[in-house]
């Protein structure tokens, strides 16, 4: 490796040609990535940690079966956006048939599936169903102005996971 070094100038650093290596290399092939410093994951259910099949006792068995017999009141969606020139950053505010739904955590462009895309929240006081998240029109609210946006209930590469598996 080498040490990065940060020489104020409009020149490229010294790391550039790694960074831009490693980046090559995510773009056509595969990477996962720590991005835990950049927002908020939750992991959302009680399966994700326990099993609640058999009948061993542990603390907090009776919330977990009891939140696991309702709806969730968000849901972690996917949004892009088409028009080229819409720049995504996050903190957009999610609009579903003129109503506030929530908010994206994050933005960015996908350069592997070309377009913007951002991630957030769905949110539903009742809680949020499949229905609710397959019908209705979403708009994203971007610098002041409501663009129209599309939600992806799948991953927009690889949703089948045939890359990571191979």
């Amino acid at each position: 490796g080498v040490e990065p070094e940060d020489h104020y100038s409009y020149g490229r650093q010294n790391w550039f040609v790694h960074a831009a290596r490693e980046h090559r290399a995510c773009r056509e092939n595969v990477a996962l990535f720590d991005e835990s410093s950049f927002a908020k994951f939750e992991i959302a259910g009680p399966a994700w940690a326990v099993k609640l099949r058999g009948e061993i006792p542990f603390l907090g068995r009776d919330a977990l079966r009891r939140q696991g017999e309702s709806l969730p009141k968000k849901v972690l969606c996917c949004f892009s956006v088409a028009d080229p020139s819409v720049v995504l950053l996050g903190r957009e505010t999610i609009y579903r048939d003129d109503m506030r739904v929530g908010w994206l955590t994050s933005g960015g462009f996908g350069h592997t599936v070309g377009m913007n895309i951002g991630y957030g929240y769905v949110r539903a006081v009742d809680g949020v169903t499949d229905a609710m998240l397959d019908r209705g029109r979403y708009e994203l609210e971007v610098a002041a102005a409501r663009m129209p946006c599309t939600l992806h209930r799948q991953p927009l590469c690889d949703p089948t996971s045939q890359r990571v598996r191979s």
